[in-house]
């Protein structure tokens, strides 16, 4: 199939979606929008040769739109089934996976999200500074913690230790103290529960907390609780801020299982998906970014890792799901 074929495809799929969305004028102008900006993203990269990912569109249990482009890193021609590396799909989407894990911690043992880190770990960082971080804060990225992923962090950091990039990620990906060394003892960018500040650090340490409260590791939590029950078969576990391999379908699954509450009950999956404060993007939930398309809701999260980008889109009140990743 040539580009411009698939181009046409592409645009195909847009007006599917499209005429899906319209059982009235208001959800055709604002949920298909939503839609729309997805399925325009791929045509124009298929249309310029340089879409290399998939999209997958469910409507209740049919699929409203599927298609695959480009090829893997290997070579072998990208499928709706390639298991693609999850430093585009997870490195910031795997926040979902943290966000469950603490509602079903609280379905499950009533835990107060409004602990403090001092509490949850005495040795973490300066606990003068720990004791005004609550598990709430680290959930809805406004702790204060400054991000190890930001550029200027980054170049800071490699600057003041004289490292490169790459040595700089290794610290990150070996975690443990190595990776809380690099923002622990670094002043808050501001304070906690004031503003929403992005930041993978305070994912990271959602981790361990998570381990500590528990006494079970994130990703045999993350395999049992999600990954099972959803029935993603084909995902792996990287880390509480992202990492692993997943497939579109397995994402889409995830969706499903979230919104059929087979993650957490109604009450606490609500608490997910409900606007907890206003991000740089709408407005964020626990691990979930929560935006509008007219009356209705749009709950996910993007991802991305250098030019590799991601997003899942889930409708909960129209039972529409969508996926598109670009990993290469």
């Amino acid at each position: 199939m040539t580009s411009k074929t698939i181009y046409w495809v592409a645009i195909a799929a847009l007006a599917l979606m499209v005429a899906a969305c319209a059982t009235s004028p208001e959800t055709y102008e604002t949920e298909g929008a939503k839609l729309d900006a997805v399925a325009a993203t791929v045509a124009s990269g298929v249309e310029a040769g340089s879409f290399n990912g998939g999209l997958l569109v469910r409507h209740g249990d049919d699929i409203a739109y599927e298609g695959a482009f480009g090829s893997a890193g290997s070579g072998a021609a990208n499928t709706t089934t390639t298991r693609f590396d999850t430093a585009s799909m997870g490195k910031s989407m795997g926040k979902m996976y943290t966000g469950v894990l603490f509602a079903r911690l609280v379905q499950d043992t009533g835990y107060d999200l409004s602990a403090t880190l001092d509490e949850v770990l005495p040795h973490y960082g300066d606990p003068l500074v720990t004791a005004t971080i609550t598990l709430s804060h680290l959930l809805t990225h406004s702790s204060g913690i400054p991000d190890f992923g930001s550029f200027d962090f980054i170049n800071k950091v490699t600057a003041e230790r004289g490292i490169t990039f790459d040595e700089y990620w290794s610290i990150l990906e070996d975690g443990g103290q190595g990776a809380l060394s690099v923002f622990e003892d670094r002043d808050l960018e501001f304070s906690p529960g004031s503003r929403f500040g992005y930041s993978n650090s305070g994912f990271l340490v959602l981790g361990l907390a998570y381990e500590a409260i528990t006494g079970i590791t994130y990703c045999e939590a993350v395999e049992s609780q999600i990954f099972a029950v959803a029935g993603m078969q084909d995902s792996t576990c990287g880390g509480s801020f992202g990492g692993g391999e997943t497939t579109l379908s397995d994402m889409l699954d995830f969706g499903d299982a979230l919104l059929g509450f087979e993650l957490a009950d109604a009450e606490h999956t609500e608490l997910l998906l409900t606007e907890h404060i206003d991000s740089d993007d709408g407005g964020y939930g626990f691990g979930f970014s929560v935006d509008a398309a007219g009356t209705h809701r749009v709950v996910g999260h993007k991802g991305g890792a250098a030019e590799s980008k991601a997003q899942l889109l889930l409708f909960p009140e129209t039972g529409y799901r969508a996926i598109e990743v670009r990993p290469w």
